[in-house]
């Protein structure tokens, strides 16, 4: 229950403004971008295993598990994998879907 931010508080950026980037402006996460570099999403850390993804409506989009390979397994909210997070080797990640297209980066 702790990574599940309608349970936990401090994951969910309705309740807690230090995590939401259209309140907080000098939030410190990561941000999801189309390749045409539009700006789409943005992720929360919950801990060194799992992240959340969320639009800037503040919905809850997507999750993303830790794999081996310095990336994030993600999944839609009904458990179904959907793609991955790739490290591009300078603190951010290639987003790819789960045919494995490039179709985003994160920064």
């Amino acid at each position: 229950n702790t990574i599940n931010p309608r349970i936990n508080n401090t994951v969910n950026p309705r309740i807690n403004n230090s995590i939401n980037p259209n309140i907080n402006h000098n939030f410190g996460g990561l941000y999801i971008f189309t390749m045409d570099l539009d700006l789409q999403e943005f992720i929360v850390e919950v801990n060194e295993n799992f992240i959340q993804i969320f639009d800037f409506k503040l919905n809850n989009t997507r999750f993303g598990i830790k794999t081996n390979n310095n990336g994030y397994a993600l999944f839609d909210l009904s458990n179904n994998y959907i793609g991955h997070l790739q490290s591009d080797s300078n603190n951010g990640y290639n987003e790819f879907d789960s045919s494995n297209n490039w179709i985003g980066v994160v920064k």
